[in-house]
C-alpha cells in the first residue's frame, strides 16, 4: 500500500478545491492508501458541497466512491447523511455502495434494518467483498487489526459485526475462531447472528 502524510494529503485537497480533475487509477490508490485518515482530516465542513458534487458526477465514476470516502469527518452534516441514506436505497454500483456502507456504518443511531441490509449487500457480493478487503488490509495483519478496533472504543461499536466479516480475510483461521466465538452470544444489533454465520462458514470449510 502507499503511504500519505501531511504535505502530500494537503495538495491533494488543495488539487480537488481547485476541481483538478483525479484520475481513476489515482483515486483507487488514495482510498486504498495507508494514511487516509490524514487526507479525511483535512476536510472542513465548506467541503460539503465539493464532496456531494464529486460523489453525484456520473461522467468520473471513480471520483464518486473517493469523495464518499472523504466524508467521513462531515458526516454530521444534514446533507451527507440525507446524500448516503438515499444513494443507498437507490445506488447499484458495486465500488459506490461498498464505500457508502463504510459511512452509514459511522452512525451509532443506524436502525437494526440498515444493519441488514448492508449485511445482505456483504454477503451477496461475499467473494468480491473479501478480495477486496484482503486487498486493502493484507491477510497477516488484518486480524491483529480487528481485534485492536473491537477494543478500541475510539472506534464506532456499529461497525463490530463488519469488523468480524473482515476478520474473514485473515490467514489465521484459528484465530478468526478464536475472535468470532467470543461474540457468538452478543446482543449487539446483529453482531451476534453475523458471528455464528461465519463460524459456520469456517467450520464448513474445515
Amino acid at each position: 500500500m502507499d503511504k500519505l502524510d501531511e504535505n502530500s494529503t494537503a495538495g491533494i485537497i488543495r488539487e480537488l478545491r481547485e476541481r483538478r480533475s483525479l484520475g481513476e487509477e489515482e483515486a483507487e490508490r488514495l482510498i486504498g492508501a495507508v494514511g487516509i485518515d490524514l487526507l479525511r482530516n483535512q476536510i472542513r465542513s465548506t467541503d460539503v458541497p465539493l464532496l456531494l458534487e464529486l460523489a453525484n458526477d456520473e461522467d468520473k465514476p471513480w471520483c464518486r466512491s473517493f469523495a464518499v470516502s472523504l466524508m467521513r469527518s462531515v458526516e454530521s452534516d444534514t446533507s451527507i447523511r440525507d446524500f448516503l441514506f438515499r444513494s443507498w436505497a437507490s445506488e447499484t454500483d458495486y465500488p459506490m455502495r461498498l464505500a457508502i456502507m463504510w459511512r452509514l456504518l459511522d452512525y451509532n443511531d443506524l436502525d437494526i434494518s440498515m444493519h441488514r441490509s448492508i449485511y445482505k449487500f456483504v454477503k451477496t457480493n461475499w467473494e468480491q467483498w473479501k478480495k477486496d478487503m484482503r486487498k486493502w488490509y493484507g491477510p497477516h495483519k488484518v486480524l491483529g487489526s480487528v481485534e485492536y478496533r473491537l477494543a478500541d472504543e475510539s472506534f464506532p461499536k456499529s461497525k463490530a459485526w463488519v469488523y468480524l466479516c473482515l476478520a474473514m480475510v485473515s490467514d489465521n483461521m484459528k484465530g478468526i475462531h478464536s475472535l468470532l466465538s467470543q461474540y457468538v452470544d452478543s446482543r449487539e444489533s446483529i453482531v451476534g447472528e453475523v458471528a455464528i454465520e461465519l463460524t459456520k462458514i469456517i467450520e464448513n470449510d474445515a
